[in-house]
């Protein structure tokens, strides 16, 4: 430990900081560290000399510090025997100039090879992520730890021809360590027995590059000694006894210093937002970035701008990443190539499934989803699944999910075009969308048991066993919570593939209503709806035309509520579904339209028209005998007389709707109308019946999983408590109304919810960041308490 305290005493007299020092000595910070504590106690001489001219010591002080870093050299006792020639080879390739980041990374590797003893570490990841700089990068800093030498070899594990043999590569590494040609051993285990005899006598770094998993390097490591291993592979590396690390992409700001020491600061810094879209087309794969600054070096004349607009068109990104035989598609096809070839029947299928997956354009993956995709049984699905993942070609994101790199994404699809016909792709997607529509009518079965449109589109299977989320609502509406994203993304791809049947995309476009009115995702829906009303008009089915654009004018209705829409734009699309469901004679469509009309007149503020289309809805539904229909109805009715200020007949509607609603046991109905009245109630002075009718609703809102609702109804419930003097209770009920709505992103209760926490003086206010929305629109603004049904 002497040249650690005397290299620890000297840069603390000369006020350095270790980073300072290392920025000196034109080394790492990480080696400073190293050394200081102790860990390389015997650097090479250029590293000393460096850091002693850094230190600015004088004669004395510096003959001193270069001797206390000298290795002592014992004399080696005689051998009898023959030995290998003396030689110290230095094999080691010459690290990449530019490397950058993975500071956390490399620290770690190299104070793993720098303990005592047999040292032994892998570095694995998907292709293209820097595996080998990383390794090469360590190995040369470690360069004094190791002074008989470093082998390096290269495994081809996954190059164009055969990986090397265990033979060859033993031969090779024994030649490398001096070993004269006819000595060499051409049986394996003698060769291996030879190899370990000459590393326990020596302290030499071996870096194997490209393994194809640890058996195959298992037999070329050390037995004994002090020599270090470094191994570097695509492959997972499970239940080794030596560290592994699993290297992912670069984070953003390494990404972007890549970037600028490949192409200059001064072509990447006047732009950020092209650099950013540079960095997002790549994934943050450092192959993919040094391809990119490549190119920008051999173009002077090309804006960044301009490869961000050549990366941005995903059908070609590749091609602009593929200059080369080493680039990004290539380096993908070489991983491929070796499940291509494999033995392994679930290597093979792997591969299979890999390009399968490039079907669905989706972000990611569940196994329901992918059993459905492939056609086989989810155990099945999860095992090639996570075969992939070993393989590092997928990742798992969670228990059961999983996603593909941007980049192996586009990799994935080219394959899939090339490998599936346009049946086999719309089979494929048809499936996927058929399930999803079958867990979202089993939501409507749960959440709204009464629901008219149930009787036109409901596919629902006999066998409920076939549903991955069967048993009750919250299950069902956490698996749709689960696909959100996939449920957008799948409909649209449906919508627009030949081959899937239109049925199937508007069976699960107008199943979905449950969901989205149960969770307030409405940009979402409108996505969804809008490309189902384009599938129902080229389909000639004004039936599913109509009910989507009942359910588009809802939506309508709440971009125009926020103040980014026009109430025309929701009307007009009420008027044509009612005109359709007119025309077809079909009057459960007739009664939905006219209540969904009366809704958004009211919302308008023409209250006057409003009453007449709600008179008529309720007439509809007197005719069908429809008491679910009425109680709704009853709703539109008594907030229109409320804003009329017809008290009397206010209170009469909402207190014949909630005995309906109880008496037919529809719950939803129940709950709105119990907020309303409980609502009128507080606009009264009437606190006490109003917390009695805001906790039925909250609790009839819970139990249907309506987080919309219930958020509402909590904040109405706060404002009830507040009234009866008891503000505790009233931030209780805020706070949670808070909390729902923070994580379903519903800026109109978040921002009501703060506003009583802020009249009240609420913590909860300044841990919240003084949380201002302002109702703006975003993914998950709802409007207060939707009275329709739609």
């Amino acid at each position: 430990m002497e040249f650690a305290s005397l290299l620890t005493r000297h840069r603390r007299s000369a006020g350095l900081t270790q980073e300072l020092l290392a920025e000196r000595a034109r080394m790492s910070a990480q080696a400073v560290s190293a050394l200081e504590r102790g860990i390389r106690q015997f650097p090479r001489r250029a590293t000393v000399t460096a850091l002693a001219d850094a230190l600015d010591l004088s004669p004395q002080a510096r003959d001193t510090f270069i001797a206390a870093a000298a290795r002592p050299r014992a004399p080696r006792p005689a051998d009898p025997s023959p030995g290998p020639a003396a030689s110290t080879p230095y094999q080691l390739p010459t690290p990449l100039a530019d490397f950058t980041g993975r500071e956390a990374e490399l620290g770690q590797l190299i104070e793993i090879l720098s303990a005592d003893g047999i040292v032994t570490a892998a570095v694995v990841g998907m292709g293209g992520v820097g595996k080998t700089a990383l390794a090469l990068r360590a190995a040369h800093s470690l360069l004094d730890r190791f002074p008989d030498g470093q082998l390096y070899l290269n495994l081809h594990s996954h190059g164009s021809g055969e990986p090397m043999s265990q033979v060859d590569a033993l031969t090779y590494l024994l030649r490398g360590l001096g070993l004269p040609p006819d000595e060499v051993p051409r049986d394996p285990d003698l060769a291996v027995g030879r190899l370990r005899t000459i590393l326990a006598e020596r302290r030499v770094l071996l870096v194997l590059d490209d393994a194809q998993s640890a058996e195959q390097i298992q037999r070329m490591l050390p037995g004994t000694g002090g020599s270090g291993v470094i191994i570097t592979s695509r492959r997972e590396f499970a239940g080794v006894a030596f560290p592994v690390l699993r290297l992912a992409v670069l984070p953003p700001a390494d990404g972007l210093e890549l970037l600028r020491r490949i192409a200059s600061a001064d072509r990447i810094d006047p732009d950020p937002v092209a650099a950013e879209a540079v960095l997002d087309a790549c994934g943050y794969l450092p192959l993919a970035i040094r391809i990119a600054a490549g190119r920008l070096v051999s173009r002077p004349a090309w804006p960044l701008a301009h490869l961000a607009d050549l990366l941005a068109d995903e059908r070609h990104r590749l091609d602009q990443l593929s200059r080369t035989d080493h680039g990004v598609r290539a380096s993908f096809a070489l991983s491929m190539r070796q499940l291509d070839r494999s033995t392994n029947p679930l290597e093979t299928q792997a591969a299979e499934v890999f390009d399968q997956l490039g079907i669905a354009q989706v972000d990611e993956f569940s196994t329901d989803l992918v059993s459905q995709l492939i056609d086989l049984p989810q155990r099945r699905t999860g095992i090639v699944l996570e075969q992939l993942c070993d393989l590092h070609l997928l990742e798992a994101t969670a228990p059961g999910r999983y996603r593909l790199h941007d980049l192996l994404r586009t990799y994935a699809r080219e394959r899939a075009v090339d490998r599936y016909g346009q049946a086999e792709q719309a089979a494929a997607i048809t499936r996927m969308v058929d399930l999803c529509a079958a867990v979202a009518w089993h939501c409507v079965e749960l959440a709204h048991p009464n629901a008219g449109r149930s009787t036109w589109f409901d596919p629902r299977p006999t066998d409920k066993t076939s549903l991955p989320a069967p048993d009750d609502l919250t299950s069902t509406l956490a698996w749709l919570d689960r696909e959100r994203a996939e449920l957008v993304a799948l409909t649209i791809q449906a919508s627009n593939t030949p081959g899937v049947p239109g049925r199937s995309v508007l069976r699960l476009a107008i199943g979905l209503v449950a969901f989205y009115i149960t969770r307030g995702h409405w940009l979402d829906w409108r996505k969804v709806i809008e490309a189902a009303v384009t599938v129902a008009i080229t389909e000639g089915d004004r039936e599913a035309e109509a009910i989507l654009r009942n359910d588009l004018g809802l939506v309508l209705s709440d971009v125009a509520l926020y103040g980014t829409g026009d109430y025309s734009d929701s009307l007009a699309e009420l008027e044509q579904g009612l005109k359709w469901f007119e025309q077809l004679g079909n009057l459960p469509g007739i009664a939905m339209a006219l209540a969904n009309l009366s809704h958004v007149l009211e919302q308008a503020g023409d209250h006057e028209k409003a009453i007449g289309f709600a008179d008529r809805a309720l007439d509809c539904y007197l005719e069908l005998d429809d008491p679910v229909g009425q109680a709704t109805a009853l709703i539109n009715l008594g907030q229109l007389h409320g804003n009329l200020g017809h008290r009397v007949e206010e209170r009469d509607c909402f207190d014949r709707s909630i005995a309906l609603s109880t008496k037919y046991g529809h719950q939803r109905a129940l709950s709105i109308a119990l907020l309303r009245s409980g609502i009128t109630y507080l606009e009264e002075g009437r606190p006490e019946p109003a917390v009695a009718e805001l906790q039925r609703c909250v609790e009839g809102f819970e139990s249907l999983g309506n987080q919309v609702g219930l958020a509402e109804g909590l904040v109405e419930l706060g404002r009830a408590h507040e009234a009866l003097g008891d503000p505790e209770t009233a931030i209780e009920h805020y706070t949670d109304a808070y909390e729902i709505a923070r994580y379903y992103d519903d800026g109109v209760r978040r921002e009501a919810a703060l506003s009583r926490l802020r009249e009240l003086g609420s913590p909860l206010v300044e841990a919240a960041g003084g949380d201002r929305t302002g109702g703006e629109v975003d993914d998950g603004s709802v409007e207060l308490a939707r009275t329709t049904d739609p």
